[in-house]
């Protein structure tokens, strides 16, 4: 028997460069749109924003296993390059991390 949760456990992490120059008129304000009417402070506690032109790019696996340890999260999507969905959907998955990304051999 299926059980449906009465509201599901979102986290986002967008780590590219440029991220306000490239996204600031696009995706942001569409993520906090769809948060507007959420508590004080839960757009911050869900979106991590990872600029790499401003703090260099992330050890990605890390700040995976990091997220889903503090949230207790089941499962993690990946969205990025080929080179960078696989190398972080393998280092998940040596972690223990159920990990799934798109399949790039279309």
């Amino acid at each position: 028997m299926l059980h449906w949760c009465q509201r599901v456990c979102l986290l986002i992490c967008l780590s590219c460069r440029n991220i306000e120059p490239t996204y600031g008129t696009t995706v942001l304000p569409d993520l906090r749109e769809a948060f507007q009417d959420e508590p004080e402070g839960y757009y911050d506690e869900i979106i991590t924003i990872w600029d790499t032109r401003v703090k260099g790019r992330p050890d990605i696996v890390g700040l995976i296993e990091e997220t889903v340890r503090k949230h207790k999260l089941e499962v993690v999507f990946i969205t990025s390059n080929p080179q960078g969905t696989a190398d972080a959907i393998r280092g998940c998955n040596a972690r223990g991390i159920h990990c799934h990304g798109p399949v790039w051999d279309s």
